[in-house]
């Protein structure tokens, strides 16, 4: 599946686990916001770069309580540093955990 198919799947599925917790105002409504925002702000820095090859576009992006974890095959060390700057720089993140793998 690529990943603007992964994406528009997940997004479906968080706006409606987001929807259920809004209607019920709670905390954990706040808390999968801060999540679905710090991922999808993510996935936009990568996409948007163009010296990120498409395996680098389709790493999965995970973030849980402001930790962002990345897996998935990168084309070289560098890309692999790149995104993970780029997923450190996105307001939210207090630790990346770069998990990305270079693949041969």
């Amino acid at each position: 599946m690529s990943f603007f198919k992964r994406r528009k799947k997940l997004d479906r599925e968080i706006d409606e686990e987001l929807r259920f917790h809004l209607e019920r105002r709670t905390e954990r409504a706040r808390l999968v916001w801060r999540r679905v925002d710090v991922e999808r702000r993510n996935a936009q820095a990568v996409v948007a770069d163009d010296s990120v090859s498409t395996n680098g576009k389709n790493v999965k992006i995970i973030t849980v309580d402001g930790t962002v974890t990345l897996r998935g095959p990168v084309k070289s060390e560098t890309e692999k540093t790149n995104i993970g700057a780029k997923a450190q720089q996105i307001a939210g993140v207090k630790r990346v955990d770069n998990q990305l793998e270079i693949a041969n």
